[in-house]
């Protein structure tokens, strides 16, 4: 958070954190929840030195104490920033990618080691005239038509595929 050791010490945790989460971290951390659990972990949003929101991620741990007490609990945080940011990335690539394939016209099914089908595209709906449910869970060579000579090819697909080599099926 670029804070000195002496500027963060003492320091209200709650005023490092965006405004958002200010208000969330009632419903997020209260002394109910630590009835069953040792600890909690929660993700939330920290303000830096520079005014810039930082992922981060907190371990809150109560401290025993009489019950006479007001509860005190100790945090643990580490910044989780390019870890959230990569997730985030993740996230749209792969929705991006699954609108190509939603939305391109080419028919695609995706298989698992078993040649059972695992994923298919609208447009593969289209072409075969079987819906996804009618397709998902079945092997290829059960369900769709393929001649004597696919099959051989198929197959040997199938073994290099097994083999850890990649390949595209036409």
């Amino acid at each position: 958070l670029d804070y000195s050791e002496n500027e963060i010490m003492n320091t209200e945790i709650f005023s490092l954190m965006c405004n958002e989460c200010k208000a969330r971290m009632p419903q997020m951390i209260h002394p109910d929840m630590f009835a069953e659990e040792k600890f909690i972990t929660i993700s939330f949003r920290m303000v830096n030195k520079n005014g810039k929101e930082i992922w981060s991620e907190g371990v809150v741990t109560p401290i025993e104490q009489n019950s006479n007490e007001q509860q005190k609990i100790i945090w643990h945080i580490r910044d989780i920033n390019e870890q959230y940011k990569s997730v985030q990335a993740l996230k749209e690539s792969e929705e991006k990618y699954r609108t190509i394939f939603q939305n391109m016209s080419l028919g695609i099914l995706q298989v698992d080691a078993d040649e059972n089908i695992i994923f298919v595209n609208p447009a593969m709906e289209k072409i075969t005239g079987y819906s996804s449910e009618e397709l998902l869970g079945h092997k290829t060579p059960d369900i769709l038509v393929i001649k004597p000579e696919q099959r051989l090819q198929l197959k040997s697909i199938l073994e290099k595929r097994l083999k850890g080599e990649a390949n595209v099926y036409e």
